[in-house]
């Protein structure tokens, strides 16, 4: 009886320990994606924060550009994410677009991301706060997008990208991500001067 009894008090003691290693995993998980609020105002378009930065490890681009002043800040409508467009009036290495992208439906969907797979290219990909790729060249990864607004924020270096969704395991062409049908938070501003 002695013997069924400390089993039966270690097996409990196991499951205790593993449902609150699991718990705890959950919240660390929970922790790491912020909570990102939905546009109160939305608008057509991203905002773009063009980058002069002199790094060369993909892992420190993020701190990088938290520490650094954008060269180039404005909100754009274009077709793929690229900044060729402002390489006369000023020097940018990385562009950051941040938007919003407004899905009808919750669905675990696939994003493919091409860019020419050139040295020292990378892109960063974060959905609803939370990296869901980081490489060079074509990547694909498969996400949770939730109804309503998601939070989209893409960083990259040097070589426009491309960026496609498709509902996971969709046989249909995957649809076109750019900014020219993403939203942002517009939110008012006061002159300074």
């Amino acid at each position: 009886m002695k013997v069924y009894n400390l089993l039966l008090l270690a097996i409990c003691a196991i499951f205790c320990i593993t449902t609150a290693t699991f718990a705890d995993d959950d919240l660390i998980a929970e922790a790491s994606a912020p909570s990102i609020a939905d546009p109160v105002n939305p608008k057509e378009g991203m905002v773009f924060k063009g980058y002069y930065l002199d790094v060369d490890k993909k892992s420190e681009i993020p701190g990088a550009l938290e520490k650094a002043a954008p060269v180039k800040t404005t909100v754009v409508k274009t077709e793929y994410f690229s900044w060729n467009q402002f390489s006369d009036d000023t020097k940018i290495s990385h562009g950051l677009w941040e938007g919003f992208l407004k899905c009808k439906r919750s669905a675990v969907c696939t994003i493919v991301i091409k860019q020419d797979n050139w040295q020292g290219n990378a892109c960063i990909l974060f959905v609803n706060g939370k990296k869901v790729c980081s490489g060079y060249g074509q990547q694909s990864v498969d996400v949770e997008m939730k109804a309503g607004f998601n939070h989209i924020k893409l960083i990259a270096y040097n070589k426009p990208v491309a960026m496609y969704l498709s509902p996971k395991g969709s046989t249909k062409d995957p649809k076109l991500l750019s900014p020219a049908i993403m939203f942002h938070d517009e939110k008012p501003e006061e002159d300074v001067i």
